[in-house]
C-alpha cells in the first residue's frame, strides 16, 4: 500500500478525492439544516406528474384532514382521474395509501369534514358539486351524491356549505336548509366562524365589471338563518390590477380581512388589511403591507385569535440569487407591523397551498411543491419525531445532491483559472523577467531562485484568498466552519501546499529530464492550484449557484 504514496499521480487524486468527500458532507449537513428552529425539513407523502403546467398549479384538488381521535390525518388528491388519498400518522408514517376507485374526468376543488367517524368529501367536478360519504377505516365509500350544478367555488364546514353559482352565493345547512344571495358575483371568497355567536362571517371579491369591483363583507346566522351585506370598499377597479385572494380572520373581537393585489404590469403584490369592529363596519381602517412575492397567496390561520398571523408563498434567496418560492408564516402586531417570521419550507421549487393544522398538540403543514410538471406533496411539523425523521436525506435527494456536488467540480475548475492569473502568471513574468536579466545566474542558483518564486507564489495566493474569501462579506456568512477561520483555512492552504511540494519531490525523482525553473515551477504550481481549487472553490460556487442556504431576509 505504501508504494502508491510513491507515486505523485497517486497522492495527487486521491488528495482531491477527499476533499470532494469534505465538501460533499459540508453540503449534506447544510441541506439537512431545519428552516427553523423546532421546524423540521419536508417529508414526502407522494409524488406525481400532472399532464400540463397550469394543471399542476392547480392546487385546490389537494385536502388534509385531521382526525384527532384516530392520531392521524388524511389527505386526499386528484391524479390520473381518480381521487388517491393516504392515512398518516402523527409521526408522519404513511398507515395507508388507496384511491377511492372512481374515474373522474376532471377535478377543480376538492375538501372535506370528519364527522361521526365519517369523512364527508366534497369535490367540484365539471362544475358540479358532489358529495362522497367515505368510511375510511373499512375504506368504503357508503354514497355518492350531486348537490348542486354550475358551481364556480365553495367552502365546507363542520356545519355549513357555502357555495357560489354565476349569480348568487348559497347557503345551505345541516339540515339541508337552503338560503340564497342572488344577484352577487362572487369571484372569491373566504369564511370564518365566530367562537362566542352563532355566526359566520364571510369576505369576499365581487365582479361587477372591470371598473367596479367591491370587497364585500356577510355575515350569516345560524339560528335565524339571516343575512346581513355590506360592501365595503371598491378594489382592483383596473384591467392592471388583479385580486388573487381574499382571506378573513377574528383578532381581539375584530374582523380582519386581508385581500392580495397583483399589480399585472410589473409583476408586484400589495398585501391590504382591512380592519373593524363587529358591530361597526362602516369604520374601517386600511393598512398596507408588502411581500416579496407576486402572488402570495396569504392563508390566514383562523385558530389564533390574539395576533393576525398568516402563511404566504414568498419569493427567497438562496445563496448569492437564486430565487425560490417558499412558505413563511407571519405574525402581525396591531399597527400592522411584522412582528414575527417563520420560515416553513425550504425546497428549491414553488411551495404552495398550505394546511396548518394541530394534531396530537403538534403543528402540522401539508402543501404542494411544484416543479414543472412535476407535484409533490409534503409534510413538515414541529412534532419530535418528525424532526428527526425529516434528518435523513432521501435517497432521490442524495442522487440529486451528488449530480449537483460533482457537475459543480466542473465549472469550479473554469472559476480556479482566475486564480491562475492572479497566482501563476505573475509568477511565471517574474521568472521571465529575472531570466532576461541573468539567465546564467538563474541556472547556478536554481534552489535558492525557486524558494523565492515559492515565497512569491506563496504571498500572491494569500493575498487572492483574503480577496476571495476573508474579505468578501457577502460570500464569507456561506463558508463552512473551517474555511471562516482564518487559523485553520490558512493551516489546511499550508497543508495542500506540502502536498504540492511532495508531488513535486516524487515528479523530480523519477524524471530522467535536467531540472529546468519554468517547468519545475508549472508542475508545482498545476498541482497547487488544483489542490487550492478543490479545497476553496466549490464552497464559492455553492454560494453563486447550489445555494443550499436561505436568506430570509
Amino acid at each position: 500500500m505504501l508504494k502508491f504514496f510513491k507515486n505523485w499521480k497517486f497522492v495527487f487524486i486521491l488528495t482531491l478525492l477527499l476533499l470532494y468527500i469534505v465538501y460533499f458532507t459540508v453540503v449534506y449537513k447544510t441541506e439537512l439544516e431545519l428552516p427553523s428552529e423546532k421546524w423540521s425539513r419536508d417529508l414526502l407523502l407522494t409524488e406525481f406528474k400532472a399532464e400540463s403546467i397550469s394543471e399542476a398549479m392547480a392546487n385546490s384538488n389537494i385536502s388534509s384532514i385531521p382526525i384527532s381521535d384516530e392520531n392521524v390525518f388524511i389527505t386526499f388528491w386528484y391524479n390520473n382521474n381518480n381521487i388517491n388519498y393516504s392515512i398518516i400518522n402523527s409521526q408522519g408514517i404513511i398507515v395507508l395509501k388507496d384511491n377511492l376507485n372512481f374515474s373522474i374526468e376532471s377535478l377543480k376543488k376538492i375538501r372535506g369534514i370528519y364527522r361521526d367517524n365519517i369523512i364527508f368529501l366534497y369535490s367540484l367536478e365539471n362544475r358540479n358539486l358532489k358529495i362522497y360519504e367515505f368510511d375510511f377505516k373499512a375504506n368504503k365509500v357508503l354514497s355518492k351524491k350531486n348537490i348542486a350544478d354550475d358551481v364556480k367555488d365553495f367552502i365546507v364546514r363542520e356545519d355549513i356549505l357555502i357555495y357560489s353559482n354565476n349569480n348568487s352565493l348559497n347557503f345551505v345547512d345541516t339540515s339541508g336548509h337552503k338560503e340564497t344571495v342572488k344577484n352577487i358575483n362572487v369571484e372569491k371568497f373566504e369564511i370564518i366562524k365566530d367562537k362566542e355567536n352563532p355566526l359566520y362571517h364571510i369576505a369576499l371579491y365581487e365582479k361587477l365589471n372591470s371598473k367596479d369591483n367591491y370587497l364585500t363583507y356577510l355575515t350569516y346566522n345560524l339560528n335565524n338563518r339571516k343575512i346581513n351585506v355590506h360592501k365595503l370598499t371598491s378594489i382592483a377597479n383596473s384591467v392592471k390590477i388583479s385580486l388573487d385572494r381574499v382571506d378573513i380572520g377574528i383578532i381581539d373581537d375584530k374582523i380582519n380581512i386581508l385581500a392580495s393585489l397583483n399589480d399585472n404590469r410589473f409583476g408586484t403584490n400589495v398585501l391590504h388589511n382591512f380592519t373593524f369592529k363587529k358591530n361597526d363596519v362602516s369604520n374601517f381602517s386600511k393598512n398596507t403591507m408588502s411581500l416579496n412575492g407576486s402572488k402570495p397567496y396569504p392563508q390566514i390561520l383562523k385558530e389564533e385569535r390574539k395576533k393576525l398571523t398568516f402563511i404566504a408563498s414568498v419569493n427567497l434567496i438562496k445563496g448569492k440569487d437564486t430565487e425560490t418560492v417558499n412558505l413563511i408564516k407571519y405574525t402581525i402586531d396591531k399597527k400592522n407591523n411584522i412582528t414575527g417570521e417563520k420560515l416553513l419550507t425550504k425546497t428549491n421549487s414553488l411551495s404552495v397551498n398550505p394546511y396548518y393544522f394541530n394534531l396530537s398538540n403538534n403543528d402540522y403543514l401539508v402543501w404542494t411543491d411544484i416543479n414543472g410538471r412535476n407535484k409533490s406533496i409534503l409534510i413538515s411539523s414541529n412534532s419530535n419525531d418528525i424532526i428527526k425523521a425529516s434528518k435523513k436525506l432521501r435517497s432521490s435527494e442524495i442522487l440529486d445532491l451528488f449530480m449537483a456536488t460533482f457537475t459543480s467540480l466542473i465549472p469550479s475548475i473554469f472559476i480556479s483559472l482566475i486564480s491562475v492569473m492572479n497566482i501563476f502568471m505573475p509568477t511565471i513574468l517574474f521568472i521571465f523577467i529575472v531570466s532576461v536579466i541573468n539567465l546564467r545566474w538563474v541556472e547556478f542558483y536554481y534552489n535558492r531562485v525557486f524558494i523565492i518564486i515559492f515565497i512569491l507564489h506563496s504571498i500572491l495566493k494569500i493575498f487572492y484568498t483574503n480577496r476571495i474569501l476573508i474579505d468578501n462579506h457577502e460570500v464569507y456568512k456561506f463558508l463552512p466552519i473551517f474555511l471562516k477561520n482564518p487559523i485553520s483555512l490558512y493551516f489546511l492552504i499550508g497543508i495542500a501546499t506540502l502536498i504540492a511540494l511532495y508531488c513535486l519531490k516524487l515528479f523530480l525523482k523519477n524524471s530522467k529530464n535536467r531540472k529546468h525553473l519554468v517547468k519545475t515551477y508549472s508542475f508545482f504550481a498545476f498541482i497547487d492550484i488544483f489542490i487550492y481549487t478543490f479545497l476553496t472553490i466549490p464552497y464559492v460556487y455553492s454560494y453563486l449557484l447550489l445555494t443550499y442556504k436561505i436568506n430570509i431576509s
